[in-house]
């Protein structure tokens, strides 16, 4: 099965949440803080923002590359 090409969006304030969608956007990294399942697996939480909104997020620790990435993310 192939995932759709993932959507550009010009702002925040146009994503629509929905988990079979994949979106690419530009925003500051405000807030970014690691933590465990109750299972111990790691996670990220964090919260982007751009000049009309914040949206808050999780990295699952089934995205290696991301999690990688996030490990060297300062806000």
């Amino acid at each position: 099965m192939h995932s759709p090409a993932p959507e550009t969006l010009a702002d925040l304030s146009a994503l629509a949440p929905d988990p079979a969608r994949t979106y690419v956007a530009y925003a500051s990294l405000l807030r970014i803080q690691e933590g465990r399942t109750r299972q111990g697996r790691p996670f990220f939480d964090l919260t982007v923002c751009d000049a009309g909104r914040s949206v808050a997020g999780k990295i699952w620790d089934d995205a290696p590359e991301a999690m990688e990435a996030a490990r060297g993310a300062r806000p």
